[in-house]
């Protein structure tokens, strides 16, 4: 049976080792796009696709299967490699109490598929992608500033001399702006920290930041992973290119694939925590509990 969470931890370790940092792809404008539904890919397979395009040169966001090229009047060119994504299917099945009262109880499984850039295709007719609105003439400021207006209760902003996020205070401290080498690079840090503050126990709750996660734990470095996906996705939404915001990935890389070899479900676990965080800044979604605790600062 195939392994499907080493597999995917297996592709992402190996874009590391190489010096790609998938979750720091700027996706230019556009993230990976399922070919036939124009729907953007999530979580994980955003990673696993913008990775791949990264390491191979991929212009194109489209990303469609084998069968899928061929209906289309196409074909895979001969000797090209494919990419897998990842599917979570679910069911449920009868379970038995000690009384003898059946009941439907939910079970999950992974599924993966092997799909193909258009640039690896032949035939297959071209498609224009609906980037997103960054004409230079926008205020960037203003820009991703909207990204982040509908979150619900956002912490306080503080000018300070670090990045952090303080849980006990519900503060996010960072650098004025001038102090950044781009406005950009600033943005880059507030969303990082930003990701970090929904792990509050008010909002979403994450074990990583309610409990004051040692500095170089497994749990640490599993929150800081998390923030790095998030941060680069929101950099995405706001057409900003964090790519070149890489000036201590050198020590994050290591503790990184410490966390991807030491637990093979880390790698989707962070992408969905990463997916919610992002989806509770822009969407304004509520979760629908609320712990108390007293955590340390999160960097």
């Amino acid at each position: 049976m195939v392994d499907i969470n080493q597999m995917v931890t297996d592709k992402i370790c190996e874009l590391l080792e190489h010096g790609v940092i998938p979750w720091r792809r700027p996706w230019t404008g556009c993230f990976p796009t399922n070919y036939d539904s124009g729907k953007e890919y999530q979580g994980i397979n955003t990673l696993m696709l913008g990775g791949a395009a990264l390491a191979e040169g991929y212009k194109s966001p489209y990303w469609l299967t084998y069968n899928q090229a061929k209906k289309h009047g196409g074909y895979v060119k001969a000797g090209e490699r494919s990419s897998i994504i990842v599917w979570k299917e679910s069911g449920y099945y009868k379970s038995k109490g000690e009384d003898g009262t059946e009941t439907l109880k939910p079970y999950f499984y992974m599924k993966y598929f092997r799909v193909f850039n258009l640039e690896q295709c032949q035939g297959v007719p071209e498609k224009t992608p609906n980037t997103w609105n960054t004409d230079i003439d926008q205020d960037v400021v203003r820009r991703c500033e909207a990204v982040i207006r509908n979150m619900p209760t956002p912490p306080r902003l503080a000018i300070g001399q670090e990045a952090a996020y303080h849980p006990r205070t519900d503060i996010l401290e960072i650098p004025a702006i001038e102090y950044f080498k781009s406005t950009e690079a600033y943005y880059s840090t507030k969303y990082h920290e930003l990701i970090h503050s929904t792990g509050a126990a008010h909002r979403l709750n994450r074990p990583g930041v309610v409990d004051g996660a040692r500095f170089g734990s497994h749990k640490y470095s599993f929150e800081e992973l998390t923030a790095e996906m998030g941060s680069a996705y929101l950099c995405a939404r706001a057409g900003i290119d964090c790519h070149e915001i890489t000036e201590n990935s050198a020590a994050y890389v290591g503790s990184w694939l410490r966390v991807l070899k030491a637990d093979k479900t880390a790698l989707l676990r962070a992408a969905g925590k990463s997916s919610a965080a992002v989806d509770y800044i822009i969407t304004g979604k509520i979760p629908m509990h609320a712990c108390q605790a007293t955590p340390m600062a999160i960097a």
